[in-house]
């Protein structure tokens, strides 16, 4: 599979919850037609916005089932399978082998620290050579405490299975080499920093995989067709604005911040897996006031 498939936004979809902590799947479907109305690319399922790490075996797959039954082949379907060994991703990735799958993306180990190449390039190696999917690396050190240095990266890439990156590390430096390294491969390059996002695109980036993409994917994909027609300084603007919006974040947890915005735009219900806290009445006014500062319309 080539890395041409994917690019664009591909956003880390949100996972709507119900209050007995099932799937909401008219949730999914709001989201799902949300990111492709506004000319996202496709989701990445499971990862750090999507709550991943937090939700049980059933409730995962549930989730994996609902987007690409709703998605119905209209964009990619990326699917985490994060877990903190060998044998538990093996277990992971054959639940969450479904139809309509397009690829796998995979962190280091989130416990322990495995910062040793020699350690990571076995690892990503070992899932790889079991994957019935495409697979790609997604280097997070602020949740796994360990960096995948981009020379490992391009290394890894030689493995027919390993098609892409998706970094969200938020280093110009380190991006920029990986970007340089891949034009050597055929190694998709996608930023998940929001903040950095307008500069690695004018760098080379293939896409953006960016949480604030499942409330505003137009702006991101403006930022793409920008950086793509050499227009840095409408890549400037729309970066000014991805900034100002991802101040919602400070009120509380950033990802209770994220869905209790989802849900004043009636995207989702704003429930977060436990021990992620709810918002207070008070933040979540502060939320719908920047909201409205953005030019958004809040819902109630």
């Amino acid at each position: 599979m080539s890395k041409a498939t994917f690019t664009g936004l591909i956003p880390p979809l949100l996972t709507p919850l119900l209050p007995d902590d099932k799937i909401d799947r008219q949730g999914v479907q709001r989201l799902i037609e949300h990111i492709l109305a506004g000319g996202g690319s496709g989701v990445f399922a499971l990862g750090s916005s999507g709550e991943g790490p937090f939700l049980s075996l059933d409730q995962r797959r549930t989730l994996v089932q609902y987007a690409a039954e709703i998605l119905q082949r209209r964009g990619q379907l990326l699917v985490g399978i994060s877990e903190c060994s060998v044998r538990r991703v093996r277990e992971v990735m054959a639940a969450l082998d479904l139809p309509g799958v397009d690829a796998f993306v995979l962190t280091l180990p989130f416990y322990g620290q495995f910062s040793q190449s020699d350690i990571q390039r076995a690892f990503f190696k070992a899932i790889a050579d079991e994957s019935n999917r495409p697979l790609l690396l997604y280097n997070i050190p602020q949740a796994v405490h360990a960096v995948v240095e981009p020379e490992t990266l391009a290394e890894l890439s030689q493995h027919p299975r390993i098609v892409g990156v998706k970094d969200s590390y938020g280093d110009v430096e380190r991006f920029q080499r990986l970007v340089w390294l891949s034009r050597e491969t055929d190694l998709a390059v996608l930023q998940g920093a929001e903040s950095v996002a307008g500069l690695s695109l004018l760098a080379g980036a293939d896409g953006l995989v960016c949480g604030l993409g499942n409330l505003v994917p137009a702006w991101f994909t403006a930022m793409i067709e920008a950086a793509r027609t050499n227009q840095a300084e409408q890549v400037s603007e729309v970066q000014q604005r991805i900034v100002a919006l991802g101040r919602l974040h400070t009120f509380n947890h950033w990802l209770s911040c994220l869905k209790t915005a989802a849900s004043l735009l009636g995207l989702c219900q704003p429930l977060v897996s436990a021990p992620m806290p709810i918002l207070s009445a008070d933040e979540v006014a502060q939320i719908r006031v920047l909201l409205q500062q953005q030019g958004m319309n809040p819902i109630h």
